[in-house]
């Protein structure tokens, strides 16, 4: 009999420590990539930010996973600015 196994690994705060409030850090790159093209402070890129992550989770009804891509795209139709979606994902 052919026994299968699987094996889990919960990535965020088992493999890899984060903050899980986004309110808690800082965004200095990001900023600085983003100010290239508008004016966003630090308040308003994480409301935006959180926002769009809102929107994705909603959108792939937060049982899916998603590209952080996905999320950068809502988060440019947020802002209302056209910006380069795979670069702000790679900074972020």
């Amino acid at each position: 009999m052919n026994s299968k196994r699987i094996i889990l690994f919960d990535f965020f705060g088992t493999l890899v420590g984060y903050v899980r409030d986004r309110n808690l850090m800082q965004y200095p790159e990001t900023l600085r990539f983003l100010n290239n093209t508008c004016e966003v402070t630090q308040d308003t890129f994480l409301a935006l930010w959180s926002q769009a992550f809102r929107e994705t989770e909603r959108e792939y009804n937060g049982f899916r996973e998603f590209k952080l891509a996905a999320v950068g795209n809502a988060f440019e139709r947020l802002l209302g600015a056209s910006i380069d979606v795979d670069r702000l994902v790679s900074i972020y």
